[in-house]
């Protein structure tokens, strides 16, 4: 990709760009193919549900630690203990968003 770019975007010579690849490509019997198209397509198709399920199981987790930390704060609110030790507030992290404080008073 590098190379690409370097000889057919940047100093724009076809000729070495095709003499790179003739001289570094695998060819003949080192050259390795799909059987078929429908091979490379089930391959496609296992990876992207791979894909799909590693991010689904990454947002599961996030969602539960968050069900977490929403359940912890809300029963510290309604057992009153959190209003008697500290306070509970939002605040601007960066341009990230907001962020969940929680201030002790001694």
């Amino acid at each position: 990709m590098v190379l690409r770019n370097y000889y057919l975007i940047y100093t724009y010579d076809p000729e070495k760009f095709a003499e790179y690849m003739d001289l570094y490509l695998f060819q003949g019997d080192e050259e390795w193919n799909w059987q078929s198209n429908e091979h490379w397509t089930d391959y496609q198709n296992m990876r992207a549900r791979h894909q799909r399920t590693k991010m689904s199981h990454n947002l599961a987790l996030g969602i539960m630690l968050l069900n977490r930390a929403v359940s912890a704060i809300d029963s510290a609110i309604l057992s009153g203990k959190l209003n008697k030790h500290g306070t509970v507030y939002f605040s601007p992290s960066g341009t990230e968003g907001l962020m969940l404080n929680y201030q002790l008073d001694f």
